[in-house]
């Protein structure tokens, strides 16, 4: 029998890229789509976060029940198809989410220069008062 020769056993699948994942909080919405060129997403609420994957909970159309998923990277994780979960879909944050909180942001600044104007009014008229001596003047009679 001829020798066989021996190979080394090399790994096939590429060197992973340092990625960090953005860290929803448990319990935030979320948009899960089955794949990542997918454009129209379904809510999912985040039930697990872990370092690169979350579990979700999707609320599917027509569903009676969630369904859950595990292991969902990121749209933007570079080795979303390296994953044994790559059919699992992606997930990315909920743009009418971001557009809401923009809003409330916005509002809250205008409310916040509203209530600066009021307090430099307020600032005025107490030093106008307070510039203002106080005479000592007998009530009006009530029989006048």
């Amino acid at each position: 029998m001829a020798p066989t020769q021996q190979f080394p056993l090399r790994d096939k699948r590429p060197e992973r890229v340092e990625y960090e994942m953005p860290r929803p909080v448990i319990s935030k919405i979320v948009h899960w789509f089955p794949d990542r060129f997918e454009t129209d997403g379904y809510p999912a609420i985040v039930t697990m976060v872990g370092d690169r994957t979350l579990s979700l909970s999707i609320v599917l159309p027509n569903a009676y029940a969630l369904e859950c998923k595990t292991g969902v990277r990121h749209r933007s994780d570079p080795d979303r198809s390296e994953s044994d979960n790559s059919g699992d879909g992606v997930w990315d944050f909920a743009a009418e989410a971001d557009e809401e909180l923009s809003g409330v942001l916005r509002n809250i600044r205008s409310l916040s220069d509203r209530i600066a104007a009021v307090n430099a009014r307020i600032d005025a008229i107490e030093k106008k008062l307070s510039a203002t001596p106080l005479t000592a003047a007998s009530p009006p009679s009530p029989l006048a």
